[in-house]
């Protein structure tokens, strides 16, 4: 398997598993903050969920985030997951919205808490893990050498 389709496999993973994690935590925000019972989403199903990772998997394609060329620069890698999260953002708040959902999960604070929490995850995991991975170590410093025969 070449290191580009590694990066790929290890980025999508990655993606989803955090988007996952952030949505719980944002179930766990949204129940301390209205008092109510701690729910995970494992408790119950609802369409939540999986259109928050469709949207940041279908974002992160879209914006090349899976591609090798995205972990060239940290500063534009940086950005374009800050432009990609806001995207799906975007996306999520308007079909939970949209459709009015009567669930807990599809408030304001949960979809925002969500890819606030993503995009922090996301951050620290690809920049500060999988981009040292894939960096190349500096080269060695090259050995003195002796340019005059009376200095050996």
């Amino acid at each position: 398997m070449s290191l580009r389709s590694r990066l790929c496999c290890w980025s999508l993973a990655t993606d989803v598993l955090l988007a996952v994690a952030a949505y719980e935590l944002a179930l766990v925000v949204f129940s301390l903050v209205h008092h109510y019972e701690v729910r995970l989403a494992t408790e119950s199903l609802d369409w939540g969920l999986p259109v928050g990772v469709i949207a940041i998997v279908l974002t992160f394609l879209w914006l090349g985030l899976y591609k090798l060329e995205a972990y060239v620069s940290r500063r534009l890698h940086l950005m374009t997951l800050a432009k990609g999260a806001l995207v799906a953002l975007v996306i999520t708040a308007f079909f939970a919205f949209t459709f009015k959902a009567p669930l807990v999960t599809d408030s304001r604070l949960t979809v925002f808490t969500t890819f606030a929490v993503f995009f922090v995850l996301a951050a620290v995991v690809r920049i500060g893990l999988l981009d040292r991975s894939t960096s190349s170590p500096p080269p060695a410093p090259a050995a003195p050498r002796c340019t005059s025969p009376a200095a050996s």
